[in-house]
């Protein structure tokens, strides 16, 4: 009964502790625009597309071609999308295909790391950005 009761008392400390530490990525994710870099560690060439966290950790963004909206929330260090919406412009070449993956990846709750001023989201694919300057539209 003893081991039961500790057992269950690491666990819930274990779940406390996940808890805590997701609403403190989420509460640093908020308000913020970070920027693509790479994709799988292959660089980026336009500077256009990101991602940014606003009020309630609502996302929106550019995929480089279209604009994209979501809900989101931080679970268990994932970042769970759900609700998105995009424009539906025509993509071609590398607009295209970064827009895949962007999109791919956030639909599979990818891991969520941050460190510094770099995001990861590693899903389908592995993407990175870089805190920057929310963009002017």
């Amino acid at each position: 009964m003893r081991k039961n009761l500790i057992l269950a008392a690491a666990l819930l400390s274990g779940l406390t502790a996940c808890a805590a530490n997701d609403q403190h990525t989420a509460d640093a994710l908020k308000f913020q625009h970070w920027y693509l870099t790479s994709i799988d560690g292959q660089a980026v060439a336009t500077d256009n597309t990101y991602v940014g966290f606003i009020d309630a950790l609502q996302l929106n963004g550019h995929t480089g071609c279209n604009d994209f909206f979501a809900s989101t929330a931080v679970e268990e260090q994932r970042l769970q999308v759900s609700g998105l919406g995009m424009t539906y412009r025509v993509c071609e070449g590398e607009a295209q295909s970064n827009e895949q993956a962007l999109l791919s990846t956030l639909k599979s709750s990818p891991l969520l790391q941050m460190e510094n001023e770099t995001l990861t989201l590693t899903g389908t694919h592995t993407l990175t950005f870089i805190l920057g300057a929310a963009p002017n539209q």
